[in-house]
Formats: C-alpha cells, sequence, structure tokens
C-alpha cells in the first residue's frame, strides 16, 4: 500500500471513529458502573482480561462474563437508540468501531 492509500485509510478510519464516539459514549453512561468499568478497561484502555481482573479484583471468569454482559447490553442500548453507527461498527467487524467491542478470548 502507497503512503497516500494509507493516509486515506487513516483519515477514514479517524473520521469514523470520531463520528461514532458520542453514540458510545452515551450508551456507555447507560450501563450499570461494573459493567462499564469492565468495558473501559478491557476495551479503551485495552487492558488484559488478567489486568482487568486484577485491576477489578475479581476472577477472570467474571471479567469474561461481566465483557459479554456488557456487550450484549451496549449493542442493545444502541440499536435501540437508533444510532447508525455504519459498517465498521456491525457484528463480526475488525474495523475501530463496536466490532472492536467483540468478546474474543
Amino acid at each position: 500500500m502507497d503512503v497516500q492509500a494509507s493516509s486515506k485509510s487513516a483519515s477514514r478510519v479517524k473520521a469514523t471513529t470520531s463520528a461514532a464516539r458520542p453514540p458510545l459514549l452515551d450508551a456507555l453512561r447507560q450501563l450499570p458502573p461494573r459493567g462499564r468499568a469492565v468495558l473501559v478497561l478491557r476495551f479503551w484502555e485495552d487492558q488484559s482480561v488478567e489486568a482487568t481482573a486484577a485491576a477489578l479484583g475479581c476472577s477472570v471468569g467474571t471479567v469474561k462474563s461481566q465483557t459479554s454482559r456488557g456487550l450484549g447490553t451496549l449493542r442493545t442500548i444502541l440499536a435501540d437508540s437508533g444510532k447508525d453507527l455504519g459498517d465498521d461498527f456491525g457484528p463480526g467487524s475488525t474495523g475501530t468501531g463496536t466490532g472492536y467491542l467483540r468478546a474474543e478470548w
């Protein structure tokens, strides 16, 4: 890939991420505090399951279950709000949107 194509791709990702941020933040605010903490540590701060468990003082299994539950709730909130987050944010996405909010372990 040439530098110009890479720059265009980076600009598109940045614009998509910026546009999606307010709906994602609004949805996160609607989660219970513990569910929000797990998702923020795991995906915003890019912490491992183990690091998140240590930070919250719980087991790895608890982090995994709360991540799964929180992501499901977050998807429901976003779907119910009618926010169109675009193709980068669909199920199974590998983009920079809620696709990165898939539980992967």
